[in-house]
């Protein structure tokens, strides 16, 4: 049996109609990466919970609870038609099987539909409105993630207009919804395709993104300015990190209420394994973790970096882990995106392999503080030190 009714959130007396299933991995097994929408006939108790008809499309899975994908409307029917199959959408979220990567490969990319399974994100917000973080959520898909796409437009140079359908995340006591018409969200998020004028390879995918958060107890947040994601891409469905950094206000109503949070920064992964959380080993550890200035690959901070008349700073800082929050993930303090899994379970053991693989979160300080002088040695102060990630992407490591 692939997946049983309580699996799926159904109850006695819903009943099938038409099902569409993504089976992202060909084990015949219910796992992360799946998709299930389905069509329910009438009468089926579910469609009451949900308010909605035997015309509408549902998500089973991974939602954590069945939520409605397309209304009637949005399929141009009416609330008391049946929809008794389901094949329009090519469920191919896999990465690059719609457009394959190739020079100017965006013009020959035909509109359609993307159903992605595998995504999450990294959300980190504000709660006193400072454009500070105060709280940092690692977020697992509780639905897929579509995509609409149009048929290339040449005449405006090598473009793809795209828009988020639908997409929910959660983890940590929140759901973030995105998708016009889902929940209370009335902007739709639109985006862009645009290749790139010096690599006829790659794009620059881009969206404006109007969101849901919902923080339990009947608290929403919405947005009133679009959260702008990017990522540059190579074919289509990506595999990709779509990033955004700016501090966007949060309020408890879509087009109005007050102004209550912030998103500070936000990280979603497409198409890619859910990321690991670490630890790091003290500095004041054998083999822990420091930073040393003014020897190796690393130069000396210069002068007036800690103010007119500071001097250079040479030296060695151990540093420890800051954990993002204990509550939610313990002592971690680095979050690692890998860009696959390192080995295939179905290749039996054992096995190896190398995957690329990046630091998408970083929070670590000083063990003691370090001394800064001014004017050739004068008048010392103490900093601790505060090791964040640049804006500007590293270059990726390897694991094995």
């Amino acid at each position: 049996m692939f997946a049983t009714a309580a699996v799926l959130g159904l109850v006695v007396g819903d009943d099938i109609d038409a099902l569409i299933v993504r089976d992202s991995l060909p084990t015949g097994v219910l796992e992360r990466g799946d998709v299930i929408y389905v069509s329910l006939t009438p009468g089926s108790p579910t469609l009451g919970t949900l308010g909605a008809s035997a015309a509408s499309v549902i998500e089973v899975y991974p939602a954590a609870a069945p939520v409605v994908i397309f209304t009637p409307f949005a399929l141009g029917l009416l609330a008391g038609d049946d929809v008794d199959g389901l094949t329009a959408i090519d469920p191919g979220g896999e990465p690059c099987t719609q457009c394959e990567p190739n020079d100017h490969w965006i013009d020959a990319c035909p509109g359609g539909m993307d159903l992605i399974g595998a995504h999450g994100a990294v959300v980190k917000i504000d709660f006193i409105l400072d454009c500070m973080p105060d709280a940092t959520f690692l977020l697992e898909p509780c639905g897929g993630l579509l995509i609409e796409r149009s048929e290339p437009n040449l005449t405006m140079g090598h473009v793809i207009e795209t828009e988020i359908v639908s997409m929910c995340l959660s983890g940590g006591g929140i759901t973030l919804r995105a998708g016009q018409g889902q929940g209370g969200i009335v902007m739709p998020s639109l985006g862009t395709i645009i290749e790139q004028p010096t690599d006829s390879n790659v794009a620059d995918s881009i969206f404006e993104v109007f969101f849901e958060i919902d923080l339990g107890d009947g608290m929403k947040l919405y947005n009133h300015d679009p959260l702008i994601m990017g990522s540059e891409i190579t074919c289509i469905p990506p595999r990709a990190i779509f990033v955004s950094s700016d501090c966007i206000a949060l309020y408890d109503d879509p087009v109005g209420g007050v102004h209550m949070a912030n998103v500070v920064s936000a990280k979603h992964m497409v198409n890619l394994p859910l990321p690991d959380l670490h630890a790091t080993v003290s500095g004041s550890e054998p083999n822990g973790t420091f930073v040393e200035f003014g020897t190796g690959n690393l130069p000396a901070i210069p002068a007036d970096f800690f103010g007119p008349g500071s001097d250079p700073f040479t030296g060695q800082i151990e540093l420890d882990g800051f954990p993002f929050d204990p509550l939610a993930f313990g002592d971690a303090d680095t979050i690692i995106q890998r860009s696959y899994e390192p080995v295939s379970p179905s290749l039996g053991e054992p096995n190896a392999g190398t995957v690329e693989i990046e630091i998408i979160e970083l929070s670590l300080i000083s063990i003691q503080p370090i001394t800064v002088t001014y004017n050739g040695g004068q008048d010392p102060e103490e900093w601790f030190v505060d090791v964040r990630l640049s804006d500007t992407p590293s270059p990726p490591g390897e694991l094995t």
